[in-house]
């Protein structure tokens, strides 16, 4: 069964890379992706013999070197399921999630391949490497257009992805090992550099003697440049061969260059990035180089500095018509030139200030909602509300190594209060259903999560009624199922900095008990122009700290316990707990009257001393419910003793 199921892959990628027109690059693809996915399908009969180690390994980094991650993201997780978990399995894995912007995913499983007893100390290196290129991408990514260097959860990124290659690069013992992590070690200083963060510490923890991108680069050429000679000599004519030394070598001048300090003897960067790009046969070769430039160097066709190396690499792919294989192949990451901004603006016009969503956030969307449940009463028989998993670590040591949930306590509940002016449930009374939103005939296996599954709540650990911060977090009982990926929480040290861009509140859950749904329209947080203020307009004062936040984003019944997203929808910053109108009202935010509002967080009143109000939905800042919740846990104050309910 092997050696058919490789030889159908290995035919459909010949025919993908052959392929001219558009019909037969369209026939190809789907000719490919059949055999990717029949291969996927048949994992648990290959992994009863299971086929040479070394041919499996090959295959699947043919399939991510034409960069169809996707698909060996599918591929590699079915075999990964089936038991056949070897060190390149679990790395190209991790490699395709990169790509495809599963971080969490991608961290998971490179931590696991660096702590395995069982991993070769070149899988754990590798690892280690692929850690760096994962937070280098975090941080090129999540840049935006912020103020350089000022986002600390960037600044971390930038800063781990120094770390992770400069190790390597310090423990390298050839120059074959240290090209690799030292020119991207040089990279990240640079940018660094350029974006004014501060990593003096982390270079002196791994190569004291160097202070700048251009040290390191001096140190690296010592060594690159006759290895790279020599590369270049032999690869002469030699179509076969990956001249990666080349384009490392131009990484590292480029460097120097935009120093000042040329290295004595050496070509210009571009020539180099000219002899490589001649020498690669495949466009999707050429993008890991391409995508460096553009995304961590920040190059353009104009660039006085690397503009040539960039027009090289750009003018080779479009030689091997790959700008048209990649956007066929839905290869949305492939880095295009900049229009001319002068004949885009004669033809489109933004309108009411919106720009078009980008296809990859809806990705990422689809991905958050793996771990957000429907809170079902097991009684009643319908939703009463939503909660999502998150990190134990948050609430404390004792906790790290758990997956929490949590939703409102007006939801969920021992207190007695709660449970008779609210309705809250027992956790015995409720469970947990993730995944609900497959079971109207969406593929399960295109969502990755399988069919819906159901949890029962284990201990509730620490509770806040619902005239207070309205929260409730829970273990889940003990089960063979396997559980969802906890949500990232954003970092509490970024709650109120002037960088964080949290202006818009996405929710996600179970409005009116129907189907999974996000809040993406007419959502943004609500902010009162006040000098008394913090930096952001949401964290105002209400309690003794700053808990709450009002926000447009429309919500049901159902939604309550709502993860609120931040602008990326990334990472979770409130929970969604209260609006002041009852289901499927509806209010225009200017003529809504005083029985559609709610007073204004900051405590302004009007000149008769009566509270401002206005049209606004409420949710809790994570910070402010897991820095209370981790005090009382670490002093024995948890939540209520269990209270039996008539319906217990």
């Amino acid at each position: 069964m092997w050696e058919t199921l490789k030889s159908d892959v290995l035919k459909g990628l010949a025919a993908w890379h052959a392929a001219g027109s558009s019909t037969d690059r369209q026939t190809a693809l789907t000719r490919l992706e059949a055999a990717i996915e029949a291969m996927a399908a048949q994992a648990v009969t290959l992994s009863r013999t299971p086929p040479p180690e070394q041919e499996l390994a090959d295959l699947i980094l043919a399939i991510r070197n034409e960069r169809l991650f996707e698909a060996c993201l599918r591929l590699t997780g079915a075999l990964l399921e089936a038991g056949l978990s070897t060190d390149e399995t679990l790395l190209q894995h991790a490699q395709s999630a990169i790509e495809l912007k599963q971080f969490d995913t991608a961290r998971d499983t490179l931590e696991a391949v660096e702590a395995a007893a069982d991993s070769s100390e070149s899988a754990r290196g590798a690892a280690r490497k692929a850690l760096g290129r994962l937070d280098k991408q975090i941080y090129v990514d999540r840049r935006g257009e912020d103020a350089p260097g000022r986002h600390r959860a960037h600044e971390r990124a930038l800063k781990s992805a120094i770390t992770s290659y400069g190790r390597e690069y310090a423990a390298s013992e050839t120059i074959e090992e240290a090209y690799y992590p030292g020119v991207n070690l040089i990279a990240m200083v640079w940018r660094a550099e350029q974006d004014n963060v501060d990593v003096a510490a982390e270079l002196a923890a791994i190569c004291p003697e160097h202070a700048t991108a251009a040290d390191i680069s001096t140190e690296l050429m010592a060594d690159l440049h006759p290895y790279a000679l020599a590369e270049r000599a032999k690869a002469d004519g030699d179509r076969s061969h990956e001249p990666w030394a080349l384009a490392s070598a131009g990484e590292a001048l480029l460097a120097l260059e935009l120093a000042g300090r040329p290295f004595p003897g050496a070509a210009p960067s571009a020539d180099w990035f000219l002899d490589y790009a001649s020498r690669v046969d495949a466009p999707f070769k050429l993008y890991g180089t391409l995508r460096q430039l553009e995304e961590v160097w920040l190059l353009t066709a104009d660039s006085p500095i690397g503009g040539e190396a960039l027009s090289h690499l750009r003018n080779r792919v479009a030689a091997l018509g790959g700008e048209t294989h990649l956007e066929l192949g839905d290869q949305l990451r492939f880095q295009r030139a900049k229009e001319d901004p002068e004949r885009a603006g004669e033809y489109q016009k933004l309108i009411a200030n919106v720009e078009p969503s980008s296809i990859q956030r809806y990705f990422d969307i689809f991905e958050r909602a793996k771990s957000i449940a429907r809170v079902h009463d097991r009684l009643g028989g319908r939703t009463i509300g939503t909660g999502f998993l998150i990190p134990g670590r948050f609430l404390g040591e004792a906790y790290t190594a758990e997956t929490l949930f949590i939703t409102n306590a007006h939801v969920i509940s021992q207190n007695p209060v709660d449970r008779m002016n609210v309705g809250a449930r027992t956790p015995k009374e409720v469970e947990l259903v993730f995944g609900q939103y497959l079971q109207k005939g969406r593929s399960p296996m295109a969502a990755g999560l399988g069919h819906p599954v159901t949890f029962q709540c284990g201990d509730l650990l620490w509770s806040s009624p619902h005239t207070d911060l309205d929260a409730a977090i829970l273990r889940l009982a003990a089960t063979n199922i396997d559980m969802p990926q906890p949500l990232e929480l954003m970092p509490f040290d970024l709650y109120g900095a002037p960088d964080c861009l949290v202006d818009t509140a996405f929710i996600i859950g179970y409005p009116g008990g129907g189907d999974l749904s996000v809040s993406d329209r007419n959502n943004e947080v609500r902010r009162v122009p006040d000098n008394r203020e913090l930096a952001f307009g949401w964290l105002q004062e209400h309690r003794k700290d700053w808990s709450f936040v009002h926000y447009t984003s429309s919500t049901l019944g159902g939604s309550s316990g709502s993860p609120v997203f931040t602008n990326d929808v990334t990472t979770v910053y409130a929970i969604h707990h209260f609006g002041p109108l009852k289901n499927h009202e509806t209010v225009d935010l200017d003529q809504a009257d005083a029985r559609q509002r709610i007073p204004m967080l900051n405590g302004r009143r009007d000149a008769a001393g009566r509270p401002i109000s206005w049209a606004a939905n409420q949710g809790v800042l994570l910070k402010s419910i897991l820095t209370q919740a981790a005090t009382d846990l670490a002093a024995g104050r948890d939540a209520p003793e269990p209270v039996k309910s008539a319906r217990e």
